[in-house]
């Protein structure tokens, strides 16, 4: 397989997918880690690979990382680049299509206390202009439970 068919893997996830550039950037070096991998180890190439080549590098992948969520997104790569290989006839099978990942684990999200929320409004000095935007934008996130990126899409429409 040739950086041709990365490439186009590449321009499909930046154009059609709209992917963010880190995830892009990502999604690339974890093929060529991938390509590296299966070169080293005498699996053949990125476009005639076998599943125990998948299920051999999600060993090495939890042998190296600790975090669940590296490898999980790694494989989540793999997969997605796999899956649009076999779609555009430039592989046979998806290798990863029937590797499992590591369970994530699951957090709680942070809260403040009332006495916390109480100093976080009371730094606000509301006698500016910005001041007074910044508490707006306070009362409104806590008010109504949004994401910060949440609030910073929000159009007057939307209100």
């Amino acid at each position: 397989m040739s950086n041709n068919i990365l490439n186009e893997f590449i321009s499909y996830i930046a154009n059609e997918r709209k992917y963010s550039e880190y995830t892009i950037m990502n999604y690339e070096k974890d093929i060529l880690e991938f390509e590296q991998f299966i070169k080293q180890n005498s699996f053949g190439s990125l476009s005639n690979v076998t599943n125990s080549a998948g299920r051999y590098y999600t060993a090495h992948l939890n042998e190296h990382y600790n975090k669940p969520r590296s490898v999980s997104r790694k494989l989540s790569s793999l997969r997605s680049f796999y899956k649009f290989c076999v779609r555009e006839g430039y592989s046979e099978k998806n290798p990863f299509s029937e590797v499992s990942s590591p369970k994530l684990d699951k957090t709680l999200p942070k809260f403040l206390y009332n006495e916390e929320i109480e100093i976080l409004f009371d730094s606000i000095n509301t006698t500016t202009i910005l001041g007074i935007r910044d508490y707006a934008l306070l009362e409104f996130m806590y008010g109504t439970g949004v994401r910060v990126s949440e609030l910073c899409s929000i159009k007057e429409n939307d209100i």
